[in-house]
């Protein structure tokens, strides 16, 4: 029988803020009332400064039970840039869940 893995997927919550002076704001051609969608958009942009975060906790979104072929494959799509590790190299990272516990896995 094959080792099998609970794959538990949450979301993360973060509060973002963002503080732009007035003047500058408002050569950016915002008109009022200010468009929240339009708001969105230019912030994600990753060119304006993060003011202040916080952390508003995690939900559950999803458990499954997988195998280890599964996993395997799930590492795969979700962690593209290690595609050059071995069988054993993943399966040691999958391994080490533990927060206290570093994986070594190259």
């Amino acid at each position: 029988m094959s080792k099998e893995y609970v794959l538990i997927t949450t979301l993360s919550h973060f509060k973002l803020k963002y503080a732009i002076p007035r003047e500058d704001f408002d050569k950016l051609g915002f008109s009022e009332p200010i468009d929240q969608e339009q708001l969105v958009r230019f912030v994600s942009t990753g060119d304006v400064q993060e003011f202040s975060q916080a952390h508003l906790g995690e939900v559950v979104n999803d458990v499954s039970v997988y195998t280890e072929e599964d996993m395997l494959t799930i590492f795969d799509i979700d962690n593209a840039y290690l595609k050059d590790w071995n069988t054993e190299q993943k399966i040691r990272y999958l391994n080490k869940w533990k927060l206290d516990e570093t994986p070594s896995a190259i």
